[in-house]
């Protein structure tokens, strides 16, 4: 038996006659367990995402800029390295500054929100995962964290951190 030609990608296979409507209920009903879009064959799935213990730092690291008076602060000066610092925008504790530049994917300017102060100072516990799909939010479970808790599960001591930011 001949194998089944795949469509050229981001084609719909030529069998499938769904609408885009009916392809967006077809994803929704299904995309917390994962499923193959039947228009372009990607991977769609929800994720829980935990709050990292490299993104805790990167709260503790702004909150230190921040109260030197650094509203906006580069994450090419901040120590914490890889992408899970942006993922902490799901928790509402940072922001990204707009970019003004076409040259640049994004500004690299971060700050913390108010709920990123309060959760930086050990008085504000957020929720432990974020549920996210396409770098958007869908809810959130129900257990909470604190920064003590993030840091410890990363090996880091919040109180020392917290002498150094």
């Amino acid at each position: 038996m001949a194998p089944k030609p795949r469509p050229e990608p981001g084609l719909a296979p030529r069998h499938d006659r769904r609408t885009v409507d009916e392809a967006r209920v077809f994803l929704n009903s299904r995309f917390a367990k994962g499923t193959r879009c039947p228009c372009c064959e990607q991977r769609v799935q929800l994720y829980a995402r935990k709050l990292p213990a490299v993104a805790a730092r990167f709260v503790v690291w702004l909150n230190g800029r921040h109260a030197r008076g650094i509203e906006w602060a580069d994450v090419k000066d901040c120590p914490v390295r890889g992408g899970d610092y942006a993922k902490v925008k799901h928790w509402g504790l940072v922001e990204q500054k707009p970019n003004d530049d076409p040259k640049k994917k994004s500004s690299g300017l971060w700050r913390l929100t108010a709920r990123g102060t309060a959760f930086a100072s050990n008085t504000l516990a957020v929720p432990t995962h974020h549920l996210v799909y396409n770098d958007t939010s869908y809810g959130t479970r129900e257990t909470t964290i604190t920064i003590e808790e993030a840091l410890n599960g990363g090996g880091f001591d919040y109180e020392e951190l917290m002498r150094h930011a």
